[in-house]
């Protein structure tokens, strides 16, 4: 088969933070964006944490200016916060870094 979306969930080990996972690399192929398939994606990937046990939330971080907050939103993250200007997509063009929670409790 052909891998057409991935997302990685990664343990905190950190011990005051392993109440809490980090999502990384969200990725659909373009060809199934707007499909459902990225809303499913975060759906098994929330499914996934809650079957570890004591994990009471998801966080991660997106880049401003492709409107991904917008999606993760859709899928019921929050912005909990933003870093302007934090990214160098190349000179000239800095977007924000933007940090969202999902609540699994």
């Amino acid at each position: 088969g052909v891998v057409r979306a991935t997302a990685f969930l990664t343990l905190n080990a950190h011990r005051l933070m392993r109440h809490w996972l980090w999502l990384y690399t969200v990725m659909v192929d373009p060809d199934l964006q707007g499909c459902g398939e990225g809303r499913a994606l975060m759906e098994a990937a929330a499914d996934a944490a809650r079957s570890l046990g004591g994990i009471e939330a998801i966080r991660l971080t997106c880049r401003g200016g492709q409107g991904l907050e917008g999606f993760y939103e859709r899928c019921g993250y929050k912005e909990v916060g933003r870093i302007p200007g934090s990214i160098r997509v190349a000179p000239g063009d800095d977007r924000d870094d933007i940090f969202m929670l999902l609540p699994l409790t």
